[in-house]
């Protein structure tokens, strides 16, 4: 997936969704900004619009990412990075306020 960048449908409960899949090199003037303690050499960007199942198929999928690939996520309404071991556990915190609505 280092060369695909675009739309990656999903299923979720029987209803297609998905969210755009954004690959690429991370510049050292990034990686500064980032500030994450260590070096990194590759970034991946989730977006999803404002559909519940879109947020949820993103979250899921960049969650696993981090877990699987030891990254971390970089969520700017957090404000502080999360760091692979919790990746799973802050999506699905978040994916349960999501169904909670």
């Amino acid at each position: 997936m280092q060369s695909f960048s675009g739309f990656l449908p999903c299923s979720i409960n029987d209803e297609i969704s998905g969210f755009e899949y954004y690959a690429s090199a991370v510049s050292a003037e990034e990686l500064k900004q980032l500030d994450l303690g260590r070096e990194i050499d590759f970034s991946i960007l989730f977006c999803a619009r404002s559909r519940p199942f879109e947020i949820i198929a993103a979250l899921a999928a960049s969650s696993a990412l981090a877990a699987m690939s030891d990254g971390t996520i970089e969520d700017p309404q957090v404000g502080e990075p999360i760091a692979a071991p919790d990746a799973i556990a802050w999506a699905r915190s978040k994916q349960a306020r999501l169904l909670a609505m």
